[in-house]
């Protein structure tokens, strides 16, 4: 016992400890996190639901709605939460916002052959909940690297007259239009189906 317990302090914890301090992982923790009210607060609304459907009492509300409008859409806060926690982990705050909304760019045009296929374009198919889970890690993923990439890059020079607001507008275009590029290139040109 006193050897595994040695091996565990000075092997494994140290080893542990590095992987939870990876930057990879604090995001996904951090962006998990952050949707847990939301997972919560779904929850309720799913067992709210239960009586109705368990005794077939037609009096008893339906929260099937307010459960979509919560866990429901858990993959698509994700695929926004994930890019802009990423870059406030790297000190890029200027690109965050930009960041998570190109992460739903993504995710949405991942998912769009699904619910194509599925008839069910809108808001209510399962791959905006935690059926699509996977689908927002590696489209935020994708996204914030892509973004992370651009993050130093500018058109202008330090010392231009133009706007701080109209540079950041100019330098996130070539990001934005990677991440479009690419989400289009593979999903509708070359017909890769990362949802399925």
């Amino acid at each position: 016992m006193g050897k595994i317990l040695s091996w565990m302090e000075t092997s494994f914890a140290p080893r542990m400890n590095k992987i939870n301090h990876n930057i990879w992982v604090t995001t996904l923790r951090d962006s998990i996190n952050q949707t847990m009210p939301l997972i919560l607060l779904g929850s309720i609304f799913a067992m709210l639901t239960l009586p109705g459907s368990i005794f077939n009492l037609e009096w008893w509300p339906n929260f099937w709605t307010p459960q979509g409008w919560t866990m429901g859409l858990l993959s698509l806060m994700i695929s926004f939460l994930l890019p802009f926690n990423l870059m406030e982990k790297c000190k890029l705050r200027r690109s965050r916002f930009i960041a998570g909304l190109s992460g739903m760019i993504l995710f949405g045009i991942t998912i769009t052959p699904q619910l194509v296929a599925d008839e069910a374009v809108g808001l209510s198919h399962s791959a905006f909940g935690a059926g699509g889970m996977f689908i927002a890690i590696i489209t935020g993923i994708i996204a914030g690297i892509i973004i992370r990439a651009f993050g130093k890059f500018s058109f202008f020079k330090e010392d231009s007259a133009m706007p701080d607001f109209i540079k950041a507008w100019f330098d996130q275009i070539l990001p934005i239009a990677t991440i479009v590029l690419l989400g289009w290139i593979l999903v509708d040109l070359i017909g890769f189906d990362l949802y399925n």
